[in-house]
């Protein structure tokens, strides 16, 4: 497989940290206006799932969501935790573990998120929802389903994102708008500018709508390490291609600053260690991926500026 496709499919991968909060000693960041605004608490619907969801009991709280959605088939707020917490649950389980059909699995996802955003097309957690599911059921049926879902999963992160209601967990393994914003900057920068990306599926990358939402994502949430590093990333990448020497060093500076940042969760040591790789080698950052490092072909570090053929 072509490493430029390969991207593609990592690209589809990069849904923001859904993952939970695991305790790691150091100084919590300061809470940003998002998460003041739509920190859940005892008065939130389900309110005994956000702490089952939080607490990482992701077994015993999709049993608990599943029961309410049979229930009450119409509880959209049942319905987004019986979501997450499938997510959670398929999540690091391999393709060959004969345990969990993750192509079953996430087809189901994307079969409750569609019911989901039927009951309440408003809702940008639902939009958000069905973009995850679907983003993860591409990964399992192949390239051909990834880069058909492509412009559908773009549709409905600016939906959830033109509709900017805050909410955030208990502990703040997520937080929207500001992730919606951030999964889409990260989104325009990985897939290529290519016309004929854009022929293929529908929409094509671009490098000013991912600095766009990147920065929107740091003002929702400052300080957050993974912003800070997908925004250095989107700076590296735009200014390496678009001869902008300015933004390399900012980019540069960006990622030089996560040093002085305590991370709270084990994914932003994961972050934290990516940013000092991509301080040390920038032409990495086009096609960097969180969850596609390990797999990165290392040939991509001359990536082609949108005006080559």
């Amino acid at each position: 497989m072509s490493p430029r496709i390969r991207t593609l499919l990592t690209m589809l991968l990069v849904v923001p940290c859904l993952g939970p909060t695991r305790g790691i000693a150091g100084t919590t960041a300061t809470p940003s206006a998002a998460e003041i605004a739509g920190r859940v608490d005892a008065n939130t619907p389900h309110f005994d799932l956000e702490t089952l969801y939080s607490a990482q009991q992701y077994v015993e709280g999709r049993a608990l969501a599943l029961e309410r959605v049979q229930d009450a088939p119409t509880d959209v707020d049942a319905l987004l935790h019986l979501l997450r917490f499938s997510f959670e649950i398929a999540e690091p389980v391999t393709t060959d573990n004969s345990e969990l059909d993750k192509t079953l699995w996430y087809a189901q996802m994307v079969e409750w998120s569609e019911e989901a955003v039927r009951l309440a097309p408003h809702n940008p957690r639902a939009a958000f929802a069905r973009a995850v599911s679907k983003a993860r059921l591409g990964t399992t049926q192949g390239i051909l389903s990834s880069l058909v879902m492509l412009a559908d999963i773009e549709s409905d992160w600016i939906r959830a994102a033109n509709n900017p209601t805050p909410y955030a967990t208990l502990k703040s393994e997520e937080i929207q708008p500001c992730d919606t914003y951030m999964v889409l900057g990260a989104m325009y920068r990985m897939v290529p500018e290519w016309w004929i990306i854009e022929a293929m599926t529908g929409t094509r990358g671009d490098l000013d709508k991912s600095l766009f939402w990147l920065r929107r994502a740091d003002v929702c949430s400052p300080n957050r390490i993974e912003t800070i590093k997908e925004l250095a990333a989107a700076e590296l990448c735009y200014g390496l291609t678009h001869d902008r020497p300015d933004l390399v060093e900012l980019g540069k500076a960006r990622l030089g600053s996560l040093s002085t940042l305590q991370p709270t969760k084990a994914t932003q040591v994961t972050d934290k260690r990516h940013g000092q790789m991509l301080l040390e080698a920038p032409s990495l950052a086009c096609a960097y991926s969180r969850d596609g490092q390990a797999d990165l072909d290392r040939s991509l570090v001359h990536w082609p500026s949108p005006n080559q053929p």
